[in-house]
């Protein structure tokens, strides 16, 4: 079990912070390949059913910029 899945569905949280590291976009040289990261991330379903069960707050580091 991942610690996203272990957050969504044993516990009761207001929110959730994210500080850093949400998506490695390593190798991506276009805007597009970025996004594809981030699409391919923010869907791995991990993610899907932590952003279901509580609201996420995240903060960019430089993986993101």
């Amino acid at each position: 079990m991942t610690p996203f899945v272990r957050a969504a569905e044993e516990f009761e949280f207001d929110a959730f912070l994210l500080l850093g590291d949400t998506v490695y976009a390593d190798g991506a040289t276009t805007l597009e390949e970025y996004r594809e990261k981030w699409r391919g991330a923010l869907a791995r379903r991990p993610n899907r059913l932590l952003r279901a069960s509580t609201g996420v707050i995240n903060t960019w580091d430089d993986h993101e910029i």
